[in-house]
């Protein structure tokens, strides 16, 4: 026993070290408050809240024309007509084909009804009686048939006819009287109309991160159109993209504006100032302190002398601090300065907790 106390002793006199080694010293500040308002002052254009382009499902010719860009239109008005011959030939024959097959019926259903009387009296066999009900049955369902060939054609027809789907603006024609149009078989280029519905307008801009992620339906928009009009115009936060372009990093944002008289054209370009109130759990870090893992923003804290990686939204930049956002985050956080690759979730720490002044 007494020749083995000497080793003991060494051995935990070397491991005093390589413990103390796992424990990391750094530099840690607090975050400052964030903004007690946010604004932004964005670029936008104004677009349709809706847009449809019209084609004709006849293949024919243009016979008739009765909208053109600029013209108010409402739904269900006719925009064109698209003659197409060989379809009100095949109606014409349809229809008479339906009269022929109605008068087989009506004779069929006479004889039906006189072989019941002539069968009491046992004028006509069981079997006649038998083949002259038949006979209406038969015809009958011819008739239904021809009905059926006809309401098809007659609905065909009504595609050679084109209509408004909403209240809107003709606002691109594609064609003129006496065109040939090939209706199923057109391609995309050859559609006839372009209408818009622009009684409320969508004021769409490119929301950077600070704006897109605060977003929401009680966000409102004062927006101004220079070469319109002085007076700003109010819009409310309608709906974004919720998906950042990777070549701009930034989100599709629509407002809408009430534009019940149409005054404000399509295609406006405009500023949108946009007013926020602070943000919850919202501060600012000084920017050394974010580092990026896989492509997401974190900071790390001393969380009880042990490092606590957490995820961040970064927004706003002042001077060398940034803005950033998580629920993670408080007021009293112990956050690390310029964090090395040692670190690691868990890693053991101890913090000198450092002069805003100095941090950066």
């Amino acid at each position: 026993m007494t020749k083995f106390f000497p080793s003991l002793l060494l051995l935990c006199l070397l491991a005093i070290p390589l413990m103390s080694q796992d424990i990391l010293e750094v530099t840690t500040t607090t975050p400052s408050p964030g903004d007690p308002t946010f604004q932004i002052t964005l670029p936008g254009r104004t677009e349709a809240v809706e847009y449809a382009t019209l084609f004709t499902r006849a293949t024919g010719t243009v016979a008739e024309r009765k909208a053109d860009i600029g013209d108010l239109v409402k739904k269900g008005d006719i925009l064109a007509i698209i003659a197409v011959p060989d379809l009100d030939r095949a109606i014409d024959a349809a229809k008479a084909a339906v009269a022929q097959a109605k008068a087989e019926e009506d004779n069929a259903r006479a004889m039906a009804v006189r072989s019941e009387k002539l069968l009491s009296t046992s004028a006509i066999s069981a079997e006649e009686a038998e083949r002259r009900q038949n006979d209406l049955v038969a015809k009958s369902a011819a008739r239904q048939v021809v009905t059926a060939q006809l309401a098809k054609l007659e609905t065909e027809r009504d595609f050679a006819i084109v209509r408004a789907p909403f209240n809107g603006i003709i606002t691109e024609r594609n064609f003129d009287i006496g065109n040939h149009v090939r209706g199923d078989a057109s391609g995309r280029d050859e559609w006839l109309y372009r209408i818009a519905r622009s009684d409320t307008l969508l004021f769409v801009i490119a929301s950077p991160p600070s704006l897109a992620t605060r977003c929401d339906k009680s966000t409102r928009a004062r927006i101004l159109f220079p070469a319109f009009s002085e007076s700003p115009v109010e819009a409310m936060f309608s709906r974004s993209s919720r998906s950042f372009d990777p070549a701009t990093g930034t989100m599709r944002a629509e407002f809408l504006i009430d534009n019940a008289d149409l005054r404000l054209p399509i295609g406006l370009t405009g500023k949108a100032t946009i007013t926020l109130p602070p943000s919850k759990h919202t501060f600012y870090v000084p920017s050394n302190t974010i580092i990026v893992n896989q492509g997401v923003p974190q900071i790390i804290l001393d969380h009880q002398g042990k490092a606590r990686f957490i995820d961040v939204i970064q927004g706003a930049r002042r001077s060398n601090e940034t803005e950033v956002k998580s629920t993670d985050l408080e007021a009293d956080s112990r956050v690390v300065v310029n964090p090395n690759a040692l670190i690691q979730p868990g890693t053991m720490l101890k913090s000198t907790m450092s002069d805003k002044a100095d941090v950066n």
